[in-house]
């Protein structure tokens, strides 16, 4: 494992990353090192690392874009009145990646939508972790009420929807990408340039809001297992899509959450639970694409 508290402490790159204004913390300067080693730069070592002149200007350049990144996040939750999530940028970390790659993948020519997948398969893994940091200890046990169970299960959905819509809206999103679409910095765009990515931000967003309700119903599967043998699976899918429609989210997601609710349905005993949560959540892959179909033309849709 590459020791980035070190590289960092022993100058590294330090002295690269002076940015004036600069609201990147020490432990996010580490994070995005952590990224760029991780995704471009595997088996390099804590000595070759200190030589290595292409690595350092690979950080700095994407220290310089994060820091942008985070006074667009810093924007965006000032506008809605609250406090920056914790976390929030090494979440933005797996949707985007190292800035070289992204600029990379989005030049004329390239798979748009491989590579917005690509980021999405690794963002995947970040909201899973954190739809199971939802869930505390207790069990829905096979007494309890299916009311009471329903409403637990909400309220627990209902935590990571608002998550979720506060940190990822569109018109953030569409800012990130006209940073890497027009390389600009984020004080340096035009209106004009940040809705011409719109389109884009927001099949991106409906990719999210995909994965997170399929990685929930899996979650659910398992803590909501005595009351879907139970028969209870209409009412609690009932109340999970009202979420998703009160929060005015992209509509295919009530498909989606229609879908994995599905794989639930022929569940006889609690036993059976697991297999079915891995086959509601294999379904990510399927959402995603649904959502992200024509990404490609969206991205485009304002000629360079």
């Amino acid at each position: 494992m590459f020791d980035y508290k070190k590289y960092l402490a022993e100058g590294g790159i330090e002295s690269k990353l002076e940015i004036r204004g600069s609201v990147l913390t020490k432990n996010d300067r580490k994070a995005i090192a952590s990224m760029v080693i991780e995704e471009s730069y595997q088996g390099i070592t804590l000595t070759e690392a200190k030589t290595n002149e292409s690595l350092k200007e690979d950080i700095a350049e994407n220290i310089v874009f994060y820091n942008d990144v985070k006074l667009i996040l810093l924007e965006e939750a000032k506008k809605q009145q609250r406090p920056l999530h914790e976390g929030v940028l090494k979440t933005i970390l797996t949707l985007l990646g190292g800035l070289k790659d992204a600029l990379t993948a989005t030049k004329v020519g390239k798979d748009l939508t491989g590579w917005i997948r690509s980021r999405m398969s690794k963002f995947a893994e970040s909201v899973g972790k954190k739809v199971d940091n939802l869930f505390t200890s207790d069990q829905v046990n096979p007494g309890t009420d299916v009311k009471k169970a329903i409403s637990i299960l909400a309220n627990w959905f209902q935590s990571g929807l608002n998550w979720l819509v506060k940190t990822f809206s569109y018109e953030g999103i569409a800012k990130l990408f006209a940073m890497i679409r027009y390389r600009k910095r984020g004080k340096n765009l035009t209106k004009e340039q940040v809705d011409c990515m719109k389109p884009a931000a927001k099949k991106t967003v409906a990719a999210i809001y995909a994965i997170l309700v399929i990685a929930f119903i899996a979650k659910i599967g398992l803590f909501a297992a005595p009351i879907i043998a139970a028969g209870g699976l209409p009412a609690l899918q009932t109340a999970v899509i009202a979420l998703v429609t009160k929060a005015g989210i992209w509509g295919g997601a009530k498909l989606v959450a229609s879908k994995a609710f599905g794989t639930f349905s022929a569940m006889k005993k609690a036993q059976d639970a697991a297999k079915y949560a891995k086959e509601a959540k294999a379904g990510i892959g399927d959402g995603v694409g649904e959502a992200l179909e024509g990404f490609d033309t969206a991205w485009n849709v304002c000629p360079l």
